[in-house]
């Protein structure tokens, strides 16, 4: 039997039966000609049984908490200036928590595929050809690429089957160093930055803006542009090829420091002495105090480097809740990481009276749905059931999420989908419109699978109508949601009748969101299977409203 690691049929032997690593290896556009007429099978995801994914999430986490200190330390050594555990988390952690994550994933599932297989053969590249990363956004880009993935399993490959590597400590070369960058030269100014306040929240942010006045700090937008810092080229010298002497644990700690030298992102390392200077000229005044959301946090270099130059030196952080997975999932990454580093969380109602760190404020993408209903009189006697989607659903996993929306699990999904729509009579499917998310152009072609099989369903494209309009609007008497996320809470928001599916092996919540859920399903409102929620829709359709305005439905509902 033959491990075909990829999509990319030029490196399948398709005279053997095929065993693909992972669905994303099948294509589902106008290539499911390639593997269609194959022998072949795929390889289970572990990550669908909850106990392997609750134990898996467990590790990477201590995983990556571990490499953070520890690559930290070096990269602190190697730049002469002090260990801050919340700068190198602020710049390096967004990146190291994914490429753990992505490392891990494919590592588990090459080790599964030859447990299961003892005659299995595969196909790797040469050793040491791996796309050089430049930072969090170049590598978010090119880990849902089937090259680079080839690349990344066939390293696992070849680690895995050869000698521990000579230390770089053997290379005598020196090492040219930075002088001490992070220590003077800053000055902190009693002052507020505000950053990526997401653009829904306009109404929230000319409220803080306006009761800040002078104190908010304000820089032209040009500051942040990704070009303000260096794009260089790795050097494979004694700095870089260093990482390989990062102490590890375990075989897959051995095999994620041996892929440093070539994975390690250039900006973080080569481009990091060059990155401080940029902040101190862009910015040698600092404000006291930053206020972002996720959309910060991660790709936007200038604005981590900024935040984490300024934590040195006092600056105190507020992180604000950004989606609907915040203090719903049983871990989701991007929690994880924000609440590490901030002083103090704005979340979305979930935090506890006696909850120091967080505080609760509404949530902005359903304020404006709430202004609006109360204005709407309308009692929703239209025909339609609006259906929204989830995504983008990666083909490759890249986040090691409780939740579908890490990647790598979106056949499951969309078999759902197929099943609920399959479920409805023609007669209440035809009033169904499916508001579509836009998805990656990678070949998993959701919308077109879901075409093909329901011609006559109507598709909308999320982004042809606002999200409160298409809510609010008068003709939708019914909303059906098949996932958990921000979508629910704007139409409950709205008060508007829905109902929610989603597989509860797939979606894992946190205890306090799994009671909300458990009363969600006692009232009709959340289903564990598609065929139930049809038959609900089915059951409710002419008269929505009488069961969802009942007493019992409007108190889980609040």
């Amino acid at each position: 039997m033959f491990l075909a690691l990829t999509a990319d049929d030029r490196f399948w032997d398709k005279s053997q039966k095929i065993l693909f690593l992972s669905q994303g290896c099948l294509l589902h556009d106008t290539r499911r000609a390639l593997w269609q007429g194959l022998d072949y099978e795929v390889l289970p995801n572990l990550w669908h049984d909850p106990e392997q994914l609750n134990s898996a999430i467990a590790y990477v986490d201590v995983c990556a908490e571990k490499m953070l200190e520890r690559i930290g330390r070096y990269l602190s050594d190697l730049h002469q200036h002090p260990y801050h555990e919340e700068h190198w988390r602020i710049i390096l952690y967004a990146w190291l928590q994914r490429y753990i994550h992505v490392l891990y994933d494919r590592y588990r599932h090459i080790r599964l595929a030859f447990e299961k297989h003892a005659d299995l053969t595969t196909r790797i590249s040469q050793a040491g050809l791996i796309e050089p990363t430049h930072d969090l956004a170049h590598y978010t880009h090119i880990c849902r690429e089937d090259s680079y993935n080839f690349q990344i399993c066939s390293e696992i490959i070849s680690i895995t089957n050869s000698p521990p590597p000579t230390s770089a400590k053997e290379n005598t070369e020196s090492v040219e160093c930075a002088p001490p960058i992070l220590e003077g030269g800053f000055q902190l100014r009693d002052s507020v930055l505000l950053y990526k306040i997401h653009h829904r929240h306009e109404d929230m942010l000319a409220q803080l803006e306006n009761s800040l006045g002078d104190v908010l700090q304000r820089y032209p937008e040009t500051l942040f542009a990704r070009d303000q810092l260096p794009t260089p080229d790795p050097k494979f010298d004694p700095a870089r090829n260093g990482l390989i002497n990062i102490p590890a644990d375990d075989d897959f700690e051995r095999i994620l420091v041996n892929t440093l030298p070539k994975s390690f992102p250039t900006l973080y390392l080569e481009g990091y002495k060059d990155s401080i200077k940029t902040i101190h000229k862009l910015f040698p005044i600092l404000p006291r105090l930053i206020i972002s959301s996720a959309h910060g946090w991660y790709t936007q270099e200038v604005f981590k480097f900024l935040a984490g130059v300024a934590k040195t030196q006092g600056c105190q952080i507020i992180s604000m809740q950004a989606g609907g997975a915040n203090g719903t999932y049983k871990f989701f990454a991007q929690q994880a990481h924000e609440e590490r580093f901030a002083d103090r969380e704005l979340v979305w109602g979930w935090a506890k009276p006696d909850d120091t760190k967080r505080r609760t404020i509404p949530c902005f993408y359903t304020s404006k749905i709430l202004a609006l209903a109360a204005l709407n009189k309308n009692e929703y006697r239209g025909p339609s059931v609006l259906f929204l989607q989830a995504g983008p659903l990666e083909r490759y996993l890249r986040w090691m999420y409780s939740t579908p929306y890490g990647g790598g699990s979106g056949e499951p999904y969309l078999a759902w989908q197929m099943r609920f729509l399959a479920a409805l009579p023609n007669s209440t499917r035809s009033n169904l419109f499916y508001r579509e998310k836009p998805q990656r152009d990678d070949g998993q072609n959701f919308s077109g699978r879901i075409k093909e099989r329901f011609p006559d369903l109507r598709v909308e494209d999320t982004y042809a109508v606002p999200a409160p309009d298409r809510i609010l609007d008068p003709e939708v008497r019914l909303i059906v949601i098949d996932h958990c996320s921000t979508g629910y809470l704007e139409s409950f928001t709205a008060n508007k009748p829905t109902i929610l599916f989603w597989d509860p092996n797939l979606w894992l919540m946190n205890s306090v969101a799994t009671k909300l859920f458990d009363d969600m399903r006692e009232v009709g409102i959340l289903h564990n299977s598609p065929e139930s929620a049809a038959r609900w829709v089915q059951k409710i359709y002419e008269s929505p409203l009488e069961w969802w305005r009942s007493d019992k439905v409007q108190s889980v509902r609040h």
